[in-house]
């Protein structure tokens, strides 16, 4: 719990308190006066706060419509609508594209580890690779561990992955143009933070 003392007209104190309701309201005004604070007798307001009431940025912690998962799922919804509409004339989602995208780029893999690249459980990803492989576009096999699905992209598959590159191109740069090239390179720091801190938690 924290008190903040809001003197008349302009200043204002904060003293965070170790345990609730216990505290000696003197002696942290003594603790901020020792460090040179000015402390008026008259005029002191006092506010009680949890922590769970601390906002950021004129944003609640608490407030469901605050709610992290919640923001990031319209988010997604939104970027991925303007995506898959951009990538209609390929025939490909974004999300088959991403797929495409990332064995292009790493080569063959183990079921496993393409789901660990794409941060996706296996039976998501197992579902989305049904209809690339319906096209001929992802091949499944087996390497020298037979029980181990290896996932490869198919000639078929890189030539739809190239051709679907200028149609994801335009929806990219359209995106960074709306959000503006420092607010684009930022959030996309902050996304890969918060995978990583996710996943190190």
């Amino acid at each position: 719990m924290y008190i903040k003392c809001t003197f008349a007209p302009l200043a204002v104190y904060e003293v965070r308190l170790p345990v609730a309701g216990s505290a000696d309201l003197s002696r942290p005004f003594r603790h901020q006066a020792q460090k040179g604070l000015e402390m008026p007798r008259e005029g002191c307001i006092y506010t009680f706060m949890t922590r769970n009431d601390e906002t950021f940025g004129g944003r609640s912690v608490t407030d469901v419509v605050n709610c992290t998962s919640r923001n990031l799922r319209q988010a997604t919804r939104a970027v991925t609508q303007a995506y898959d509409m951009a990538l209609q004339p390929t025939g490909l989602r974004v999300t088959q594209f991403d797929l495409l995208a990332t064995l292009a780029k790493l080569g063959d893999m183990p079921l496993t580890k393409l789901a660990e690249a794409l941060v996706m459980d296996r039976t998501t990803l197992t579902r989305n690779l049904k209809p690339l492989v319906a096209r001929k576009l992802i091949r499944v096999g087996t390497g020298d561990d037979q029980r181990v699905r290896q996932i490869g992209i198919t000639p078929a598959g890189r030539t739809a992955f190239q051709d679907a590159i200028p149609y994801w191109r335009g929806a990219q740069q359209q995106l960074v143009k709306q959000l503006g090239k420092r607010r684009w390179a930022g959030l996309l720091d902050d996304l890969t933070f918060t995978v990583h801190a996710i996943q190190e938690s």
